[in-house]
This record gives C-alpha cells, sequence and structure tokens, in this order.
C-alpha cells in the first residue's frame, strides 16, 4: 500500500464542523471524503477511533468505538429520532469540542434513539443489530457490561454524596489503598468508579456478582451494544464512500491501553499488576523533544511473557478488528515492542525509569502467522536505536518522518527533506506537534537560519513552503495536518504533550474548504507525481 507515491490529509472525524458540537459520521464527513478526492489525495489519516471522553489515546477499550461520533443527522435518517429531538442537539458554540457537555448530549440523544429502536418493528434492523451482537461478541459483551457497571456506580456514588453509607464506603476505599493511592486520586478513582473500587466479587469476576449485575442492568448492556452498532453502520457507510473515490482510511493502534479499562479489567494476567489489582510499573518515555521530566503516562505494562505464552492472541483479535475498520494502521509508540520505558508506578515523573526489553520480532512473526502482511506504519518517533530501525526494517514496514524536527544542524539528520527514503511517510508535522505556522514563529534566529538552508521559505505562503517540500522528497507517502493546509496558526493546535487541559478539542469551519485549497494540493499531487 505505501510502495507506490501518494498522498494524504491527517484529520480526526471530531475536528469536522456541524452543528452537534463534535464532529461525527454524518454529512460533513463525505464532504470532506469529496475534498480530498478533488485534491486527488489517496489517504485520510485518522486518530484512533477508541471509546473514550476526550483523548484518542486513553479509551475505555481498545476494540469499542467513540458514539461521541455518530451523527444526529443519520440517526434522524433512520428514522431512530424524531425532527424535534435532532433540532435539540443543535449547539450554539460549535467553535471547539467541549466534551464534558457533548457527551452528556450524546448519551441522552441515543437514550432516545435505543427507546425507539426497542419499538423497531423492521425485522432486517434487529436481525442486523443480533447479528453484530453475535460477530462481535469476543469483546462486546465485556465491553457493554463495563460501561454500564461504571455509569451505574457513577450514577450511585455522586448522587449519594451525603449518604452516610457512600461516606463510609469511600473511607473504607481510601484506607484499604492508601499503600497505592493518595487519597485525593482514591477519592478521584471512587467518584469516577474506575473498575478497582468496585466489589470485590466484581473485581475478581466471581460468575454469580456478574450474573446479579448482567440482570440489573440489563437494558444498559443493550443500550451500549446498541451503541457500538450504531456506529458500526454509519463508520462503513462513510469508509465504502471513501473507498469508492479511491481514499483509503489509516487508522491508529496506541500500543498501550489505560488502566481504567475493559482490557485490563478482563484481562489482569495480561499486565503487570500485584494481588490488589493496581499496576506495579507504568509506560511513559525518558526525558525528549517535549519535556525535560519525559512523559508519564501511567498505562500498565504488558506481561509480555505471557502474551508470548498465549501467542499474542489478545493482541491478533486486536489488529483483526482494527483492520475491518481501517485500511491500515499506524502503529504508535512502535518502538516500545523492542523496548520500552517503564517507571515504578508511583513516581512522579519518568526520569526514573528504565528501558526494558519488548516482544521484538516474535511479536510480528506471529500476527503475521495469523493474518498476512499488514499494511502497517512504524511511529518510530523519540529515541530510536539500530535495533528499532532492524526491526522495522526486518517487516518492510515504512517509517516515520517529520519535518519540524529535521533542523538540529546535523547534516546527517534523516528529516531532512534531501535526507528522506522511500520506505517512509513524510509529515510537515503530526497531532502532537505545533501547527507548522505555529512552530515556525517560535523558531530562535538560529534554527531560522538553518530552515531556510533547505527549504526555500515564502513568508507570503508559509505553511505551503514546508508542504511542498514534503511532497517533493523521496519518501513514496506524504501525510499533511490539515491545520497546516488551511494555513492556520498555534491557535489551532490538536494537543500540547504532557499538557492535560485545552487539547483534542479543535475544530474548522465548513466556509474554509470551500477556497481552492484542493486546486493547490491537486497541483502538488501532479507536480510531484504523487496520483
Amino acid at each position: 500500500m505505501f510502495t507506490e507515491r501518494k498522498a494524504g490529509v491527517l484529520l480526526h472525524p471530531t475536528c469536522l464542523p456541524n452543528e452537534y458540537g463534535i464532529g461525527d459520521l454524518g454529512s460533513s464527513a463525505y464532504k470532506f471524503a469529496d475534498f480530498l478526492y478533488s485534491a486527488k489525495q489517496s489517504f485520510w489519516q485518522i486518530l484512533p477511533l477508541t471509546a473514550t471522553t476526550y483523548s484518542p489515546y486513553k479509551g475505555y477499550s481498545a476494540f469499542a468505538n467513540n458514539y461521541m461520533m455518530i451523527s444526529p443527522e443519520k440517526l434522524y435518517k433512520m428514522g431512530l429520532i424524531s425532527a424535534s429531538t435532532l433540532k435539540q442537539s443543535v449547539v450554539k458554540d460549535n467553535s471547539r469540542v467541549d466534551f464534558d457537555n457533548i457527551l452528556q448530549r450524546k448519551i441522552k440523544l441515543l437514550t432516545s434513539a435505543f427507546s425507539n429502536f426497542k419499538k423497531e418493528k423492521a425485522d432486517e434492523l434487529i436481525l442486523n443489530f443480533k447479528n453484530f451482537c453475535h460477530q462481535n461478541d469476543e469483546w462486546l459483551e465485556d465491553y457493554a457490561l463495563f460501561m454500564s457497571l461504571k455509569y451505574f456506580f457513577i450514577k450511585t456514588r455522586k448522587h449519594s454524596k451525603n449518604d452516610l453509607t457512600i461516606s463510609l464506603e469511600l473511607k473504607k476505599y481510601i484506607e484499604s489503598t492508601s499503600q497505592h493511592l493518595d487519597a485525593k486520586t482514591a477519592s478521584e478513582y471512587y467518584y469516577n468508579a474506575v473498575w478497582s473500587s468496585w466489589d470485590k466479587k466484581l473485581i475478581e469476576h466471581d460468575p454469580e456478582t456478574i450474573t446479579y449485575y448482567k440482570d440489573l442492568l440489563h437494558d444498559e448492556i443493550e443500550f451500549h451494544k446498541f451503541c457500538e452498532f450504531i456506529f458500526s453502520i454509519q463508520w462503513y457507510e462513510l469508509k465504502s464512500y471513501a473507498n469508492d473515490k479511491g481514499i483509503k482510511i489509516i487508522g491508529d493502534i496506541p500500543i498501550f491501553v489505560s488502566y481504567d479499562s475493559v482490557d485490563v479489567w478482563t484481562n489482569q494476567e495480561l499486565f503487570y499488576m500485584d494481588a490488589d489489582g493496581y499496576p506495579t510499573v507504568i509506560s511513559g518515555v525518558p526525558p525528549d523533544y517535549f519535556s525535560e521530566d519525559g512523559q508519564l503516562w501511567g498505562d500498565p505494562i504488558y506481561n509480555w511473557e505471557y502474551h508470548k505464552q498465549t501467542c499474542f492472541a489478545w493482541w491478533t483479535a486486536r489488529i483483526k478488528n482494527t483492520l475491518r475498520l481501517v485500511d491500515a494502521i499506524r502503529i504508535d509508540h512502535f518502538r516500545g515492542f523492542e523496548a520500552y520505558w517503564e517507571t515504578k508506578c508511583g513516581e512522579k515523573t519518568a526520569k526514573s525509569g528504565r528501558w526494558v526489553k519488548g516482544p521484538d520480532k516474535d511479536f510480528f512473526y506471529h500476527i503475521e502467522q495469523e493474518l498476512g502482511h499488514l499494511p502497517l506504519i512504524a511511529e518510530d518517533l523519540g529515541i530510536i536505536t539500530p535495533e528499532v530501525e532492524l526491526l522495522r526494517d526486518l517487516f518492510n514496514m515504512p517509517g516515520i518522518c517529520v519535518l519540524h524536527f529535521a533542523f538540529d544542524g546535523s547534516p546527517d539528520n534523516s528529516y531532512l527533506p534531501d535526507n528522506i527514503e522511500e520506505n517512509k511517510v513524510v509529515y510537515t508535522g503530526t497531532h502532537d506537534n505545533n501547527t507548522t505556522i505555529g512552530w515556525y514563529n517560535e523558531l530562535d534566529k538560529h534554527t531560522l537560519d538553518i530552515v531556510k538552508k533547505h527549504i526555500h521559505v515564502d513568508k507570503s505562503n508559509l505553511a505551503y513552503s514546508f508542504i511542498e517540500a514534503a511532497y517533493s522528497t523521496n519518501a513514496n507517502t506524504v501525510i499533511v495536518p490539515l491545520q497546516d493546509i488551511l494555513e492556520l496558526d498555534a491557535t489551532h493546535r490538536m494537543n500540547t504533550p504532557s499538557t492535560t487541559e485545552g487539547n483534542w478539542a479543535w475544530r474548522f469551519t465548513s466556509d474554509i474548504l470551500k477556497n481552492n485549497y484542493a486546486t493547490t494540493l491537486a497541483a502538488l499531487v501532479d507536480k510531484y507525481k504523487r496520483s
């Protein structure tokens, strides 16, 4: 897939414009696919589709998808909501995503749709729902139960904060977890219903207790299955539309999963956990370009020896499931398969961590044995050693080059346009970078001088100076974030690593694409033979 000269655009669906507070799988997604087609683009790269509240890299499940992307318009066209309900879904401020507000609104909307679905007389829709549940039973039942339990305990605990029983239960939880959590964190775990704060029998999956809650929360469980069903309908319709126009979708798999996820709750043996269900070591990266303290991601670390004993069955299922949704996968933090940075749980920064050997080539041999050769991109940014490069090249995966990282003054920098090799995916920047205009405006004079030695910088056409440089390289694939195509400044950045506020909320407005950006991109595709 990445052996010919092609081009694409990076944009997560939540950034798409509409009236409903968050980008979704409705008409604006189809218009964006039309834009890509007009611009002669071959790829639409997205971030993880994971079920989450805000960051696509912090999900409740590695298999489930984000129901906040479900389109109200398409629910209405399916006859699952009324015109008045659709109208109530409109929000006044669509400049950025207000995740807390939109989550509540979307749950209310989908609850209405589910209520109407239960009255549905159409045999085909009911049959399709049953088939979907059966085909995805490997993960769907556990996910729906997990989410139902989580919302049940959140509602019970938050609505009863002044109740003596709840107060005593919280006090007991804080005391029992004191060796793992400080009082503030324990309280947050409790009120956010992190799975390790549940009843011990639930944590340990006692069959009778599980059956009790499945009966108690039957409708809630069916609701979460319904949301995944509707997402799948809307997603595959969009994917089919894009594919028919010659546009492949590049998805994304984060290497780690969140502690508060169904994956960890139901597969505790797959991670380094203590007897109480808490991680002993957590993920992150050492000090780097983004942070002098390193990044402490906080996700549990895989027990790779156990994964190997099971022939990497969980990972095989995960990749297989993702490849049903997308045409290719960017493997986030690829270097973690060769060696990963682990830090003892409880540390405040990642500085004290250490490198630990990962599953290396055994992992990819097993995956390819089960699924065949896979269309994978190795996100090989950060501290990359010859061992990481050897692993990447052994399986002929294209690596990543980011122009923003090219100008350290070394003539051998592999990200310099003249040094970039064919089997690469070159970006101006990624979702973790500033926009190119924002980045350029913050450069010191020394770095600016280096940039100007390698890039013909036209200040009146700044972003496109770098876009054209990326297109001109030997790399088979070039991907440009939409923010650069739209020539936007630092206020339109998607994410700033090592920060927790204001990320992932960026959106663009529908009128922006009415400009001649598609014509400009199409001309670059032709000029640099990327069609």
